[in-house]
């Protein structure tokens, strides 16, 4: 639970980084702004989210299923940002 939990939070995180990076860009029009206003909300959405998260243990297995799968998921990210 923990791990795919993690990866969630990973992902939110990321999205909200993105969100807000393309609404104050658009708002503003200026970048530096943006970065640092992306990058506060994007740590305020990863702080929150793991204080909300509930801590189960999982199998040994499991985690390193799901340690496998979410760096396979960052292999796949990483080629569609060069490639994209």
């Amino acid at each position: 639970m923990l791990a795919s939990t993690s990866n969630g939070i990973f992902v939110g995180s990321i999205l909200a980084f993105i969100i807000c990076m393309i609404a104050a860009v658009a708002l503003t029009g200026e970048l530096f702004p943006s970065v640092v206003a992306a990058v506060c909300l994007s740590v305020a959405f990863n702080l929150w989210a793991w204080r909300r998260a509930e801590m189960h243990p999982i199998p040994k297995e499991s985690a390193e299923a799901a340690r496998a799968v979410g760096w396979f998921m960052a292999g796949v990210y990483a080629l569609f940002a060069f490639f994209g």
